[in-house]
């Protein structure tokens, strides 16, 4: 992630005000994405597995969703002949 200069190290205030925008940013869509979870009643890293089954992957092996989200491959059951997708019902409950 890059880092952006201080207000003390002379930079100009356009890329300070540019900091603290993304800042702002990056902690409204944390704050949007934790409302996401808990109204689904699921934990952050089921409701990122949710996204890419919902926008990238409409079916996968544990083992790809687990690379996908940078976790160990023990860290997800892994059988040979599953695959995960997101049900009708997450679906309709994440559509606008």
């Amino acid at each position: 992630m890059p880092s952006f200069p201080s207000p003390s190290s002379g930079s100009p205030p356009i890329a300070t005000e540019l900091g603290q925008g993304v800042r702002a940013y990056q902690a409204v869509v944390k704050d949007f994405d934790r409302e996401v979870a808990r109204l689904l009643d699921v934990n952050p890293t089921d409701m990122r597995c949710l996204e890419i089954l919902l926008l990238d992957l409409p079916e996968a092996p544990p083992r790809q969703l687990a690379n996908r989200l940078g976790l160990a491959t023990g860290a997800v059951t892994d059988r040979r002949k599953t695959i995960v997708r997101a049900t009708a019902e997450v679906a309709r409950r994440t559509s606008h």
